[in-house]
Formats: structure tokens, C-alpha cells, sequence
């Protein structure tokens, strides 16, 4: 697609080029009409383009004003979740006092046992080391929703093309990204 600017100079080339041809080729009254006619519609075009582009320029101009408002006023949500290494070494009566909800708790667990892998583990895995730890059947489809729900709160994040692999090291690119390996890749 061409820029304003582009269909801007190519209008008023098209508008000299028709005066040019009027004035080489004297023809008769109708068509001489009919050039300057268009050459004016050609004149109006260049002048509506040239205020719409200047309006779209300064709308760009507001637009990323706003987006660097935006941007300073933007809480990070990185300071409002707790996460476990937030409460380590603190003592059991400050942690009382803390509202740590069930699954808050659970959430802390899951990230201990993918910490205690290397940073990275399949669902597979979390579901065996769970069952090993506490003897309980975790239900998969709620605890792969769960882990999702700790990606959304960036806790942890899901290896790019791989299904069912989360880690605690975060994502810098969909190349070069590296990740400890796991045990079935060894």
C-alpha cells in the first residue's frame, strides 16, 4: 500500500503533466476545458490528501502520547502476587498473619517441585512426583488448568512447542531460548 505522501506526488505530477500537455498542444475550447477541469479535480485531491495525512500524523503524535501515559501509570502485577520466595525464612507468626489461601499454598508446592527438577518438568511428571509426595491422585485437566493460571500470574510459563512442559525460567525468545534439559531429552 502507498504511502499518503507517494499518492500526494503522484496526483500533482498527473495535475503538471495535464498543464504540460496543455500547453504543447493547443487543442479546442472543450477539450482545453475539460483539461483544466481535471487538473483542478487533481489540484483538490492533492490538497485533501495532504490535510488527511497531516491529521493522520497528528493523531500518531497523540496516540503515542497516550501509550506513554499509559505505560507510567501501569501497576506491575509482578508486586502483587505473593510468590514462595517472598515468605521463605520468615517466621510462622508473620506467615499467619498473611492471607495465604489453600491454593496459594498448592501453587508454592508446584513451583518447589519444578524448582527441585532443574526448573523445568512435564505434567506428567508434577502428577508422579504429587502422588510420590502426598499419595494423592491429582486430576489432571484441574491441575494442567491450575498451572495455567500460574502462567497467567507468570509464576511459571509453558516451553514454547512443547504441550505440557513448564518451567520457572522466564521466555526472552521463540529462538534462542534454552531451558534445562529434561530427563526423557537427555
Amino acid at each position: 500500500m502507498s504511502s499518503i505522501s507517494s499518492l500526494v506526488e503522484f496526483v500533482n505530477y498527473q495535475g503538471k503533466r495535464l498543464d504540460k500537455i496543455l500547453t504543447k498542444h493547443p487543442a479546442d475550447a472543450k477539450a482545453r476545458v475539460a483539461y483544466k477541469t481535471l487538473t483542478a479535480q487533481f489540484e483538490e485531491v492533492a490538497k485533501v490528501l495532504t490535510e488527511q495525512h497531516e491529521k493522520n500524523l497528528s493523531l500518531e503524535k497523540r496516540v503515542n502520547e497516550l501509550k506513554a501515559e499509559l505505560a507510567k501509570r501501569q501497576i506491575s502485577l509482578d508486586n502483587l502476587d505473593l510468590k514462595p520466595h517472598d515468605i521463605v525464612g520468615l517466621p510462622e507468626d508473620v506467615i499467619k498473619q498473611l492471607s495465604i489461601s489453600e491454593g496459594d499454598r498448592q501453587e508454592f508446592k508446584f513451583l518447589e517441585m519444578i524448582e527441585s527438577a532443574g526448573g523445568t518438568m512435564t505434567l506428567d511428571k508434577l502428577i508422579i512426583q504429587l502422588y510420590r509426595d502426598t499419595g494423592e491422585i491429582h486430576d489432571r485437566a484441574k491441575l494442567n488448568a491450575k498451572l495455567y493460571r500460574m502462567t497467567s500470574k507468570e509464576m511459571l510459563y509453558s516451553v514454547p512447542g512443547k504441550r505440557g512442559v513448564y518451567t520457572i525460567y522466564k521466555p526472552e525468545g521463540d529462538a534462542g531460548t534454552t531451558y534445562p534439559l529434561l530427563e526423557d531429552d537427555a
